[in-house]
C-alpha cells in the first residue's frame, strides 16, 4: 500500500511538470546540451584514461546518487507493475549505446560521430520494417541511400576521398581501420538509440531515478566486464581526470533525467526531431573547446543526415495515421455489414 502511495506522489508530480507550456522540448533541448558537453568531457579524459573507464567510474557516481535520492525519497526500486519489460530492454540497449557512444566520439571527431548517431529515426523506420511488417517503399529506400551518403560525406573513405601525402600507407591504413571501427560504433549507438527512445516511451510510471538506477547498474556491469577483459584500468595521480569525470557525471545526471522527462510530456517522433540539435552543440563543442576544425564535407554529410531524420519522421507520423485510418475504416465496415 505504501508502495502505491509512493507512485501516485511520483505521477502526482510528473502531472504537475507536464502542465508546463513546451516543458517537453525545453527539457530536450537542454538535455542535448549536456549530452553535447558530455562528449567533449570523454574526449578530453582519453588522454589520461580509457572511454571505457570513464564510462564505468562516471555511472558508478550516477548509480550512487540516484540511489541516494530513491533512499530519500523513499520510492521503491521495483519497476511500476507492467513496466518491468521495458525497464529491463531499457537496461540493457542503455547500456550497449552507451559503450558504442563512448568508444565512437573519442575515434572519430566530436560533431561526425554526433552527427551518426542522431540518425536514429532512420533506424526507427527500418526496424518497423523488419519487426512490425511495414511496407518498404520508395521513400525508405531514399531515406536510407541519403543517410548512407551522409555517412560516407562525414567518414571520407580513401577508395573515394584523396588522402594527404604527408602521411605513411601503414599510417593511412590505421586511421582508416581506427576511422571504419568507429563507424561501426556510431551507427550501432544510432540503433540503440532509436531502440531506447522507443523503450523510454513505455515507462511512464516508472520513477525517472529508477529508471536511471537500474541502467547505472547494467552499464557498470558491461564496462567491468570489458575492462577486466583489456585489463586498462588506471588510476590517475593527478587532478584533472577527477574533475572532468564529475562533469561527465553531471552531464549524464541532467542529459538522462531531461531527456525521460521530455520523452514522458512528449511524443517520441517531435523529441526525436528536436534532438538534432544536439548536433550543432556538438560541431561548436569541437571547434571553440576542443580545437578541432570542422570540414566542409562533415557539416554536408551531417545537414543530410538531418534533413533525413526530419523526412523519416514525417513517414512515421504517415505510417501511424494510415494504420489508423485503416483500424476506422474496419470498424465501420463490421458495423454497416452488421447492421
Amino acid at each position: 500500500m505504501e508502495t502505491k502511495n509512493e507512485s501516485n506522489k511520483d505521477i502526482g508530480c510528473c502531472k504537475r511538470i507536464e502542465r508546463i507550456p513546451f516543458i517537453g522540448y525545453i527539457a530536450i533541448i537542454i538535455s542535448a546540451m549536456f549530452f553535447a558537453f558530455l562528449g567533449v568531457a570523454v574526449n578530453i579524459l582519453e588522454k589520461d584514461i580509457h572511454p571505457i573507464q570513464t564510462l564505468f567510474v562516471s555511472y558508478f557516481l550516477v548509480g550512487y546518487l540516484s540511489f541516494a535520492f530513491v533512499i530519500f525519497a523513499d520510492l521503491s526500486l521495483k519497476p511500476f507493475p507492467g513496466e518491468a519489460k521495458y525497464l529491463i530492454g531499457r537496461c540493457i540497449v542503455g547500456a550497449l549505446t552507451s559503450f558504442a557512444s563512448y568508444q565512437s566520439i573519442t575515434i572519430l571527431k566530436l560533431g561526425d560521430a554526433t552527427a551518426i548517431i542522431q540518425s536514429a529515426p532512420v533506424y526507427i523506420s527500418i526496424i518497423a520494417f523488419i519487426f512490425l511488417g511495414e511496407p518498404c517503399g520508395v521513400v525508405l529506400i531514399v531515406l536510407i541511400i541519403m543517410n548512407f551518403i551522409g555517412v560516407l560525406l562525414i567518414a571520407k573513405p580513401s577508395f573515394i576521398f584523396s588522402r594527404s601525402n604527408n602521411s605513411t600507407v601503414s599510417e593511412q591504413n590505421g586511421t582508416e581501420d581506427s576511422s571504419s571501427f568507429g563507424l561501426v560504433l556510431a551507427n550501432a549507438a544510432a540503433l540503440g538509440t532509436a531502440i531506447h527512445t522507443i523503450l523510454l516511451r513505455k515507462l511512464k510510471e516508472t520513477p525517472i531515478s529508477v529508471t536511471i538506477f537500474w541502467t547505472s547498474i547494467a552499464v557498470l556491469l558491461l564496462a567491468a566486464a570489458y575492462l577486466a577483459f583489456i585489463n586498462q584500468f588506471k588510476v590517475p595521480l593527478i587532478a584533472k581526470p577527477y574533475l572532468f569525470i564529475l562533469i561527465a557525471t553531471v552531464c549524464i545526471l541532467v542529459a538522462q533525467g531531461l531527456q525521460t522527462l521530455a520523452l514522458r510530456v512528449e511524443k517520441a517522433g517531435p523529441i526525436s526531431l528536436v534532438r538534432q540539435v544536439q548536433v550543432v552543440f556538438a560541431f561548436i563543442d569541437q571547434v571553440v573547446i576542443l580545437g578541432d576544425e570542422v570540414e566542409f564535407t562533415s557539416i554536408v554529410g551531417a545537414m543530410i543526415i538531418v534533413l533525413t531524420d526530419c523526412f523519416s519522421y514525417g513517414r512515421i507520423q504517415g505510417i501511424v495515421a494510415a494504420m489508423r485510418m485503416k483500424t476506422v475504416k474496419m470498424i465501420a465496415k463490421e458495423v454497416f455489414r452488421r447492421i
